[in-house]
Protein backbone atom coordinates (compact mmCIF):
# COMPACT_ATOMS: atom_id res chain seq x y z
CA UNK A 1 0.00 0.00 0.00
CA UNK A 2 1.53 3.37 -1.01
CA UNK A 3 2.27 5.95 1.65
CA UNK A 4 -0.04 8.97 1.70
CA UNK A 5 1.16 12.09 -0.03
CA UNK A 6 -0.01 15.53 1.02
CA UNK A 7 -0.04 18.25 -1.62
CA UNK A 8 -0.61 21.96 -0.94
CA UNK A 9 -0.67 25.04 -3.17
CA UNK A 10 -0.24 28.62 -1.94
CA UNK A 11 -0.63 31.68 -4.20
CA UNK A 12 2.51 33.85 -4.19
CA UNK A 13 2.16 36.37 -7.02
CA UNK A 14 -0.76 37.66 -9.05
CA UNK A 15 -0.17 39.56 -12.32
CA UNK A 16 -2.89 41.57 -14.10
CA UNK A 17 -2.29 43.43 -17.38
CA UNK A 18 -4.62 45.83 -19.22
CA UNK A 19 -7.74 44.87 -17.29
CA UNK A 20 -10.27 47.67 -16.79
CA UNK A 21 -8.56 50.36 -14.64
CA UNK A 22 -5.36 48.30 -14.22
CA UNK A 23 -2.56 48.85 -16.75
CA UNK A 24 -0.16 46.47 -14.97
CA UNK A 25 -0.26 45.19 -11.42
CA UNK A 26 1.89 42.59 -9.72
CA UNK A 27 0.71 41.65 -6.23
CA UNK A 28 2.97 39.74 -3.88
CA UNK A 29 0.72 37.60 -1.71
CA UNK A 30 1.58 36.28 1.73
CA UNK A 31 0.51 33.02 3.34
CA UNK A 32 -2.76 33.39 5.20
CA UNK A 33 -5.28 36.14 4.64
CA UNK A 34 -4.52 39.01 2.23
CA UNK A 35 -6.61 42.19 2.39
CA UNK A 36 -7.27 44.74 -0.35
CA UNK A 37 -7.51 48.17 1.25
CA UNK A 38 -7.84 51.51 -0.50
CA UNK A 39 -10.10 54.47 -1.19
CA UNK A 40 -13.21 54.22 -3.35
CA UNK A 41 -12.55 53.74 -7.07
CA UNK A 42 -8.93 52.66 -6.54
CA UNK A 43 -9.33 49.28 -8.30
CA UNK A 44 -10.02 46.83 -5.47
CA UNK A 45 -13.10 45.37 -7.17
CA UNK A 46 -11.28 45.26 -10.51
CA UNK A 47 -8.61 43.05 -8.94
CA UNK A 48 -11.30 40.65 -7.75
CA UNK A 49 -13.01 40.72 -11.16
CA UNK A 50 -9.68 40.00 -12.88
CA UNK A 51 -9.19 36.99 -10.60
CA UNK A 52 -12.71 35.83 -11.46
CA UNK A 53 -12.10 36.23 -15.22
CA UNK A 54 -8.79 34.37 -15.01
CA UNK A 55 -10.43 31.63 -12.95
CA UNK A 56 -13.11 31.19 -15.64
CA UNK A 57 -10.42 30.96 -18.32
CA UNK A 58 -8.78 28.00 -16.60
CA UNK A 59 -11.75 25.76 -17.35
CA UNK A 60 -11.84 24.21 -20.85
CA UNK A 61 -15.66 24.26 -20.96
CA UNK A 62 -15.47 28.07 -20.74
CA UNK A 63 -12.70 28.50 -23.31
CA UNK A 64 -14.45 26.23 -25.81
CA UNK A 65 -17.51 28.46 -25.92
CA UNK A 66 -17.74 30.24 -29.24
CA UNK A 67 -17.53 33.14 -28.99
CA UNK A 68 -15.70 33.16 -25.66
CA UNK A 69 -17.35 36.00 -23.75
CA UNK A 70 -15.97 36.35 -20.22
CA UNK A 71 -17.57 39.80 -19.98
CA UNK A 72 -21.10 38.40 -19.97
CA UNK A 73 -23.33 38.80 -17.98
CA UNK A 74 -21.47 41.53 -16.02
CA UNK A 75 -20.62 43.91 -18.90
CA UNK A 76 -22.27 44.90 -22.15
CA UNK A 77 -19.20 44.78 -24.38
CA UNK A 78 -15.94 42.82 -24.38
CA UNK A 79 -14.08 46.12 -24.81
CA UNK A 80 -15.26 47.06 -21.27
CA UNK A 81 -12.66 44.64 -19.93
CA UNK A 82 -9.69 46.42 -21.53
CA UNK A 83 -7.67 49.18 -19.88
CA UNK A 84 -8.99 52.54 -21.09
CA UNK A 85 -11.05 50.62 -23.69
CA UNK A 86 -7.84 50.05 -25.71
CA UNK A 87 -8.49 46.71 -27.39
CA UNK A 88 -5.22 46.84 -29.36
CA UNK A 89 -3.37 45.52 -26.29
CA UNK A 90 -3.83 42.06 -24.79
CA UNK A 91 -5.36 41.16 -21.45
CA UNK A 92 -2.81 39.29 -19.38
CA UNK A 93 -3.28 37.22 -16.25
CA UNK A 94 -0.56 35.45 -14.32
CA UNK A 95 -0.46 33.45 -11.14
CA UNK A 96 2.52 31.96 -9.35
CA UNK A 97 1.76 29.18 -6.88
CA UNK A 98 4.12 27.64 -4.38
CA UNK A 99 3.53 23.93 -4.10
CA UNK A 100 4.52 21.75 -1.21
CA UNK A 101 4.40 18.00 -1.20
CA UNK A 102 5.05 15.85 1.81
CA UNK A 103 5.95 12.28 0.94
CA UNK A 104 7.60 9.70 3.18
CA UNK A 105 8.41 12.34 5.75
CA UNK A 106 10.21 14.63 3.30
CA UNK A 107 9.05 18.08 2.26
CA UNK A 108 9.39 18.93 -1.44
CA UNK A 109 8.71 22.45 -2.63
CA UNK A 110 8.35 23.96 -6.06
CA UNK A 111 6.55 26.60 -8.03
CA UNK A 112 3.85 26.46 -10.68
CA UNK A 113 3.40 29.50 -12.93
CA UNK A 114 0.31 30.13 -15.04
CA UNK A 115 0.07 32.90 -17.63
CA UNK A 116 -2.71 33.58 -20.11
CA UNK A 117 -3.03 36.24 -22.80
CA UNK A 118 -6.31 37.26 -24.43
CA UNK A 119 -7.02 39.45 -27.45
CA UNK A 120 -10.14 41.34 -28.45
CA UNK A 121 -11.90 40.01 -31.54
CA UNK A 122 -15.29 41.30 -32.63
CA UNK A 123 -17.37 41.37 -29.48
CA UNK A 124 -15.51 38.55 -27.78
CA UNK A 125 -12.19 37.88 -26.17
CA UNK A 126 -10.02 35.10 -27.57
CA UNK A 127 -7.32 33.21 -25.70
CA UNK A 128 -4.05 33.63 -27.63
CA UNK A 129 -1.43 32.24 -25.35
CA UNK A 130 -1.38 30.06 -22.27
CA UNK A 131 1.79 28.99 -20.51
CA UNK A 132 2.13 26.65 -17.56
CA UNK A 133 5.57 26.01 -16.10
CA UNK A 134 6.63 24.09 -13.02
CA UNK A 135 9.94 23.70 -11.28
CA UNK A 136 11.33 22.18 -8.12
CA UNK A 137 12.96 24.45 -5.58
CA UNK A 138 14.44 21.82 -3.31
CA UNK A 139 13.72 19.21 -0.71
CA UNK A 140 14.41 18.79 2.97
CA UNK A 141 14.30 15.67 5.09
CA UNK A 142 12.33 15.41 8.22
CA UNK A 143 9.11 17.09 9.04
Amino acid sequence: MPLPTELYFYPETLLIENFKSIRRLELKLRPGVNLLVGPNASGKTNILEAIYSFHKALFPRELLKIPYSPHLPMYWRASDLFYMGDTSKHLGFGLSLRRQRICRGKLYTGRVNLYAKFLHKGDSVEPRYVEITANAIGSWSGR
